[in-house]
């Protein structure tokens, strides 16, 4: 089976959210006024979140050099971060998760050994990140990987290795959903170089 063709149930989808960093007092975003603020579920006090104008949760870290208010998603067990930029919620839109969850399966990985970090919320350079992540392995769904601020530059699917870590740059979440031949050839560089990091047969 290819990992595009399994789906999760939406059960299991929604256990993966169990110990979200960001709490809503009002669940329903839609009847919150624009601008109502969003607590937090951080004890650093510059960690700030504000409803936008389009009613979307965003998460703003004011200090940036402060690795404890760094939000994510996943447990990072097995120390794989997976670095996002979605404009719209504050990790990542259901669709791209799904992707994601499929891709880690055929990996024979889960969310739970991953941290998912939307660079668009929380902007980190690579060395921010690593004072709370400690990743061994840092895949870049990004369209610009030069916020991380790192010492390199290699085109899409490229392992490179640096500083202990394997970086796997690859093209924004969104060029992979649509059907058409053109994704089909994507996922299948995707994969391939996948295989490459992790060693797979």
């Amino acid at each position: 089976m290819k990992f595009e063709e399994i789906q999760l149930p939406a059960d299991y989808i929604a256990s993966m959210y169990k110990d979200t960093l960001v709490v809503i007092d009002n669940p329903n975003i839609n009847d919150q006024p624009q601008n109502a603020p969003i607590q937090e579920h951080q004890k650093a006090k510059t960690a700030t979140t504000t409803l936008q104008s389009n009613k979307k949760q965003v998460v703003q870290a004011d200090n940036l050099d402060n690795a404890t208010v760094l939000p994510f998603l996943g447990e990072n067990k097995k120390k794989i971060t997976i670095l996002v930029w979605d404009e719209t919620v504050p990790f990542i839109r259901e669709e791209w998760l799904q992707f994601l969850s499929n891709i880690l399966l055929a990996c024979k990985l889960n969310i739970g050994d991953v941290a998912i970090v939307n660079q668009y919320t929380t902007i980190q350079t690579f060395k921010t990140l690593q004072q709370t992540l400690q990743s061994n392995y840092c895949i870049m769904f990004l369209a610009d990987i030069q916020t991380l601020d790192l010492p390199f530059v290699v085109p899409a699917y490229q392992v490179q290795k640096h500083s202990n870590c394997s970086f796997l740059p690859a093209k924004s979440l969104s060029t992979y959903l649509p059907d058409d031949a053109i994704t089909k050839e994507e996922k299948r560089k995707l994969w391939l170089s996948l295989k490459n990091l992790f060693n797979l047969k």
